[in-house]
């Protein structure tokens, strides 16, 4: 085998220990979990993990090291190293030493070391395997010195090489001159991590990538999610639906700006049609928030916490609904018509108001698109103005056709399975890579402001740890793909492919500053000020990635980037278009207000919307209608 240059070894442990920026723990909770899963972090170690959050948080660490003190402790074998509490009777027994032989201080000044259970005696269970330790806190280095087991464990030399012969007969470790240079000292390195670090030196003699600017990042997502891809079929929107699976968006903004803005054009009955002939479904994810899913991928979005369970003091509230839906819904996994659930004596607007409630927090949903839509249609309400029938209908009939225009009457209702906590850690981390590999379809490459606007299970604190997992694997691959971007990155290598290649500097593609590939609210101090709101009233057009027109308020003030006789200027208008001719929820009119900062009505720009709009003056506005 190749041998392993240091400047390798030295980048590979440092993300292995979450010492490379970006990478350190950001809060007590997740700090007291990484040393956990370290098992033992040497004294000299805590320190460099300490300089790192400082560094990365670039701010006092004191209360969260204090606050993280009280679930961790100090310990002497061979020397000082920290433990988590929790970590501490396994390694009493590992060691065949009583908890307190180990000598437990405090992790941090003036703080008491915590209660401990059986501090004074050994710890009740079966002997732990020493050599099975070992191995576990071998997996957060490279290749190191056997001595080291007796420096930082106080291991007899015997019992250490005891401990080295079982763990290469078993091919946990490989033991041998493994780094560069014929004087390379013989070390002990985990398996898989050498494997790793064969892999990171065969990668270094690929060419290296050329870091791209910020502003390359929207055309980058807006081409990788499919917007403005041109003239598409009913098929395409499978497509567009695979990238958007589990993205939880303001319901009302599938229909009249995500999906018009990947599909020319857009028709409902495409989606109607996709509803009755797959199993995908749609989830309510928050207030009017909805997101599509398939059955088997509901686990990933995780459960989606209710207002009485938020507040942790409503157990009565909350068994009082779970008895309600069971009476609504008596076999859980049946299909039940709106009229079927309306009882004898009960009110339509009631429980149309009812089954919207429960749909947003995720509990129940309905077998079609259209009841989805449907709601949108009337604000999810029963309209004011619906006259009743005459008196001579029946009662229950009479209810049923005044509300038949308000309620969602289309499809079947059913309950929302509950989610179960994963059965292991191991399925727990299996599902957690799920989630990252639905985000890397979605976007490409992840950071962590991008991750902001998903569900909470799929935003980056939850995927980190399997994002450096799969990094260290080879699954996914980490650089500075993009410039000004502060922390790490992550890319499939197929998107670092297409970006290799280039992206298209000549496609024109316009989005809601809601849309998913929006760069909109991202955070980002080298965007500070240069966007809209990320707001459903606001749009972006990109050229390539030149920003050629900003529309805030629904149209009402725009910023164009370009001449009032540009050629394109029919292609950069296109949003305005789509928003009077879109199937679903078309306006009537477009006011503009301003352009450029001047009345609409003054602007040089008015002969070109001629073109495209019938266009009135109104005062030093300007009305656009739609051109038949």
């Amino acid at each position: 085998r190749p041998g392993i240059p240091d400047s390798i070894i030295g980048r590979f442990e440092a993300k292995l220990q979450r010492l490379s920026p970006g990478y350190a723990p950001r809060s007590a909770r997740e700090l007291v979990h990484w040393v956990e899963e370290r098992l033992l972090v040497p004294e000299a170690e805590w320190r460099e993990l300490v300089s790192a959050i400082e560094r990365d948080l670039d701010t006092d660490v004191g209360p969260l090291l204090s606050e993280a003190a009280t679930r961790l402790v100090r310990v002497t074998l061979g020397g000082p190293a920290v433990v988590a509490i929790q970590a501490l009777p396994r390694l009493a027994r590992a060691l065949e030493r009583k908890p307190a032989e180990l000598d437990p201080r405090s992790a941090a000044p003036g703080i008491e070391v915590p209660a401990i259970p059986s501090l004074a005696a050994k710890t009740e269970g079966p002997q732990a395997d020493l050599e099975q330790l070992v191995a576990e806190w071998s997996r957060f280095f490279g290749p190191y010195s056997p001595a080291r087991l007796e420096v930082v464990f106080g291991l007899e030399p015997e019992r250490a090489e005891e401990i080295l012969k079982t763990l290469a007969e078993t091919e946990t470790v490989v033991v041998d001159r493994l780094r560069v240079g014929d004087e390379a000292p013989v070390e002990m390195c985990d398996a898989e991590n050498l494997e790793r670090l064969l892999r990171l030196v065969r990668a270094r003699s690929r060419p290296s990538f050329e870091t791209l600017p910020l502003d390359e990042l929207p055309v980058f997502l807006a081409s990788h999610q499919g917007v403005g891809a041109g003239p598409s079929e009913a098929e395409d929107l499978r497509r567009r639906l695979d990238r958007l699976l589990l993205y939880p968006a303001p319901a009302k903004l599938w229909e009249t700006e995500i999906l018009p803005a990947r599909l020319d054009p857009y028709y409902p009955e495409w989606m109607d049609a996709l509803f009755q002939e797959t199993e995908i479904a749609w989830q309510g994810c928050g207030v009017r928030r909805a997101c599509f899913l398939f059955p088997a991928d509901r686990e990933l979005l995780g459960r989606l916490q209710s207002k009485t369970e938020k507040g942790g003091s409503s157990g009565d509230g909350s068994r009082e609904e779970e008895a309600t839906l069971g009476e609504l819904f008596v076999d859980p996994a049946g299909r039940y018509g709106f009229e079927e659930l309306l009882g004898d004596g009960a009110e339509s607007a009631a429980l149309a108001e009812r089954l919207w409630e429960w749909a947003w927090r995720g509990k129940v949903s309905n077998t079609t698109f259209a009841a989805l839509r449907r709601g949108i249609s009337f604000g999810f309400k029963v309209p004011p103005e619906a006259a009743p029938k005459p008196a001579s209908r029946p009662g229950r009939r009479r209810r049923f056709d005044r509300w038949q225009s308000s309620r969602p009457f289309a499809g079947d209702w059913f309950r929302m399975p509950e989610i179960g906590a994963p059965a292991d850690e191991l399925e727990a981390e299996e599902l957690a890579k799920e989630r990252v590999r639905v985000l890397l379809d979605r976007y490409g490459v992840l950071f962590r402001e991008l991750l902001a606007r998903e569900a909470p299970a799929l935003r980056w604190a939850r995927i980190f740890r399997s994002l450096r997992l799969m990094e260290l694997s080879g699954e996914v691959l980490s650089g500075h793909f993009f410039a000004n971007i502060p922390g790490p990155q992550f890319a499939t290598r197929t998107a670092v492919r297409k970006l290799s290649e280039g992206l298209s500097q000549d496609r024109v593609v316009w989005m809601s500053a809601l849309d998913p590939a929006s760069p909109c609210g991202l955070g980002l101090d080298a965007w500070k000020g240069r966007f809209p709101a990320r707001t459903a009233s606001n749009h972006l057009v990109f050229h390539g990635s030149r920003p050629v027109v900003l529309s805030r308020g629904g149209g009402a003030r725009l910023e164009i980037e370009a001449a009032a006789d540009h050629p394109d200027l029919s292609r950069y208008f296109e949003f305005l278009k789509v928003r009077l001719t879109r199937r679903v929820e078309a306006q009537h009119a477009i006011d503009v207000e301003s352009i450029n900062g001047r009345a609409a009505a003054d602007s040089a720009y008015v002969e070109a919307l001629s073109t495209l709009f019938a266009v009135t003056r109104e005062g030093s506005s300007l009305r656009l209608r739609r051109r038949y």
